[in-house]
């Protein structure tokens, strides 16, 4: 369903997180914002571009692990997110959002990544598998706290 995101954004406020159907249907609103975002939006909204990141952060963790995730990401934008945790989410989140951040481009084939790296995203995916809820409340502030610039910055783009 199209809409404008201003109507976007109201329906992710009023979607709760108290039972699994109502934590999906945030999942799947947050899903349909990420995969209608313009790349020019991602580009003048710093919101957007850690919006793309904690989604997929989340999302890549429970479908194929998060290791998957780290190794297409560079380490301005891994800092930008951080940064975010770690006013909003707290210093556990910045810290474990991090420990998955290494130099997966120096090592062509992933079988030969140092099992560290491996065992570190594999307690990153355990720590968002244990605090889902939480992570899915930060993300949802996150949209909720930057309502104004999102909305510019979609004009009238629909989602």
């Amino acid at each position: 369903m199209a809409r404008n995101a201003w109507t976007f954004l109201k329906e992710v406020h009023n979607c709760k997180v108290a039972s699994p159907a109502d934590r999906a249907k945030l999942c799947g609103l947050f899903a349909e914002l990420y995969e209608s975002l313009p790349d020019e939006a991602l580009e003048a909204s710093k919101a957007l571009t850690v919006f793309t990141e904690l989604w997929a952060w989340y999302a890549i963790s429970g479908e194929q692990g998060s290791l998957a995730y780290y190794e297409g990401l560079t380490r301005e934008t891994a800092a930008l997110t951080a940064s975010y945790l770690k006013r909003r989410g707290g210093e556990r989140a910045a810290d474990m959002y991090m420990l998955g951040v290494h130099d997966y481009e120096s090592i062509y084939d992933y079988r030969s990544y140092p099992e560290e790296w491996v065992s570190d995203t594999r307690r990153v995916d355990m720590f968002i598998g244990d605090n889902s809820v939480n992570l899915l409340l930060l993300i949802r502030r996150l949209l909720e706290d930057n309502q104004p610039e999102i909305i510019a910055v979609m004009g009238s783009n629909m989602i």
